[in-house]
């Protein structure tokens, strides 16, 4: 084996373990972009499929609502931008790798209006 069959030899083996430490950094990555988009299907769904969870609203069943004259549409405009607004904050602690996640009282199972109608969300956070 002469000298240069060595050094190439060797600049391969660190070319690999370059690419294999940023392929497990992206691996990383893409996990946590992935989880964070996922929390907008769930709320145009209304069912988690990760955890077998279903929310009580979705844009989905939103949608649904009956709207005789448009006489409810800024009560399902405020129930959809707080469907959106839970998933936007979920995405961007999932992004950043938190365990805090937001929950809306209703999909906690906690009532809809717990101490006061004008706070509908809480900050949780997972173990």
């Amino acid at each position: 084996m002469s000298l240069y069959e060595s050094k190439q030899e060797k600049n391969t083996t660190s070319s690999s373990a370059v690419q294999t430490t940023v392929g497990q950094a992206n691996s990383e990555l893409v996990m946590r972009v992935g989880d964070a988009s996922s929390e907008f299907i769930v709320a145009k769904r209304g069912v988690d499929n990760a955890t077998g969870k279903a929310l009580e609203r979705s844009h989905d069943k939103i949608s649904g609502y009956s709207n005789p004259g448009g006489n409810h549409t800024a009560q399902q405009a405020g129930f959809s931008a707080e469907v959106a607004s839970t998933a936007r904050s979920n995405s961007e602690f999932k992004k950043a790798g938190s365990s805090r996640r937001v929950s809306r009282s209703e999909d906690a199972g906690l009532g809809s209006n717990l101490a006061s109608p004008r706070y509908s969300r809480r900050l949780i956070a997972l173990h």
